[in-house]
């Protein structure tokens, strides 16, 4: 085992963040535990709980660094596309991808629930539905910023769903139904309508 002193109070939090994550890369389904936490990170349990106070601040703490990754890659993507449509579903496939190619990460963040309220995590969130909500403005500018705001949750929450059941394995055991094409159907149908009413609003 290291000695207490060979790291940073901050450079533990980042090695426990890690060694969650590579616990849920190698096996979806395995349980976290301070134990394999801190084996991962070759400390004692002990040291664990001088930086977090609980197993749930850990695993708050591991949301919020994947929510704070998943809005750089979605920041990342889009920052040189003009056409807010297409913005919309490259951030989707950047949500996608992170389900499809990184299911302990997401099962992580779907299967958590913090049990207090967290500025850091609520700030996090709301900066990527601020992603969406500014495609959807540019798209439909006769939207009021209320319409906006509900249409950014509506339309993720749907996504949301398709991970949820591509990842139960329903989906594979259809070949016509491929989760992919499935996010693409909803986007374009969803701005379809969304757009066509700004339209009617507007005349």
């Amino acid at each position: 085992m290291a000695r207490r002193n060979d790291h940073s109070r901050e450079q533990l939090r980042d090695l426990a963040i890690e060694s969650v994550l590579n616990i849920v890369d190698q096996d979806a389904n395995a349980p976290v535990t301070a134990r394999a936490v801190t084996q991962g990170m070759g400390y004692t349990v002990g040291t664990l709980y001088l930086i977090f106070s609980n197993l749930d601040d850990l695993l708050m703490q591991v949301n919020t660094e994947l929510l704070k990754r998943l809005h750089s890659d979605m920041q990342f993507s889009v920052k040189s596309e003009v056409d807010p449509q297409v913005t919309i579903l490259i951030m989707a496939k950047c949500y996608f991808s992170l389900a499809e190619q990184y299911p302990g990460r997401w099962q992580l963040l779907s299967r958590h629930r913090d049990t207090v309220s967290d500025n850091e995590i609520d700030h996090v969130v709301e900066a990527i539905f601020m992603l969406v909500e500014t495609a959807l403005a540019r798209l439909a500018p006769m939207r009021n910023s209320k319409e906006i705001a509900i249409a950014a949750r509506a339309l993720w929450s749907a996504i949301h769903g398709i991970c949820v059941v591509n990842a139960s394995g329903h989906l594979r055991r259809r070949a016509y139904y491929d989760a992919r094409s499935l996010v693409r159907t909803l986007i374009h149908t969803y701005l379809s309508g969304f757009t066509q009413e700004s339209i009617d609003c507007a005349t």
